[in-house]
């Protein structure tokens, strides 16, 4: 990938608990992930009418090893969290993907 690399976390849920509130949600670190990563512009698309949010961010990474990523992980970088929206192998590789991220507030 060219591009300046950037280092993010992978995490994944280990156990959640529901208390009546909103529950409990307990992530666990799984991989040190780098690539290149990619701000988007015009994040916003229009479904049924209504304005959605979409991806913020776009990460292109070489694929990992002995490790599946999934819609349902996050990244985190330092203080930033990035849900992952879609994962696409985008040279049709098998080699290299792209993590559609989106910056949680």
């Amino acid at each position: 990938m060219i591009g300046p690399k950037t280092s993010f976390i992978l995490e994944r849920i280990s156990s959640s608990t529901e208390d009546g509130t909103g529950g409990v949600v307990v992530w666990e670190s799984l991989r040190k992930l780098t690539g290149v990563l990619i701000v988007n512009t015009g994040t916003e698309s229009i479904y049924g009418g209504k304005i959605t949010p979409g991806a913020t961010h776009a990460l292109y990474i070489d694929k990992p090893k002995a490790l599946t990523i999934t819609e349902r992980d996050r990244l985190k970088d330092r203080s930033l969290i990035y849900d992952i929206l879609y994962i696409t192998d985008f040279n049709k590789q098998g080699r290299q993907i792209r993590l559609d991220l989106k910056e949680l507030k």
